[in-house]
């Protein structure tokens, strides 16, 4: 959605690193944009597996995950570029400038269709909730000098009666431990519930 409109090129959508994989056997690609938390395969896996493979497709990692150390990890891993969500018009231009090598310009310029995924509300969520999750992660990370496992975020949206009832059952049982955090930036607020 952030790439430019001039751009003329066929783009491919993969919903975890495997399929990812899948098409790279399939196709040859210019660039690939990854994200580092997703199911099935992360974006380190896939990283890896390409390694393993000899692709030699460049990749921007494009990630939440922004510790210092999943960055020097996706470098080493073969990653070209890094970026933390959302991306920054100016820092996808420059991915794009340095990292494909521009096809000789038509007279013409056609406007390409994409088919875009369709996101459904909780799809939106679980981004938002990825993101903070990675900044949360990212502080943690730097304070104590550590890599944090990020989970892919489960997210579920509660009537106000059912959190009633989630925290009730918290409160009853010494096995089940929550954490609720409000949180606040980029335009949005909001409160997460973890239970352990």
């Amino acid at each position: 959605r952030s790439l430019p409109a001039t751009l003329n090129a066929d783009i491919t959508f993969a919903i975890h690193g495997k399929n990812a994989l899948e098409e790279l056997e399939k196709n040859e690609f210019k660039l690939m944009f990854l994200d580092l938390t997703m199911p099935e395969m992360d974006g380190f896996e896939t990283l890896e597996h390409m390694q393993r493979l000899g692709d030699k497709t460049p990749v921007v990692v494009v990630s939440g995950d922004i510790q210092p150390k999943a960055k020097e990890r996706v470098f080493a891993l073969g990653a070209k570029a890094f970026s933390q969500k959302p991306i920054a018009k100016d820092e996808l231009k420059k991915a794009l400038k340095e990292l494909v090598e521009p096809e000789p310009r038509p007279q013409i310029i056609t406007p390409v269709s994409i088919e875009l995924p369709i996101l459904r509300r909780r799809d939106i969520y679980m981004e938002v909730a990825n993101v903070s999750i990675g900044r949360a992660a990212d502080a943690l990370a730097r304070h104590f000098d550590v890599f944090v496992q990020l989970p892919l975020p489960n997210v579920n949206i509660f009537e106000v009666s059912e959190l009633h009832m989630a925290l009730r059952d918290l409160a009853s049982h010494d096995n089940v431990s929550g954490v609720c955090q409000g949180f606040c930036g980029e335009g949005i607020a909001g409160e997460a519930l973890v239970i352990l």
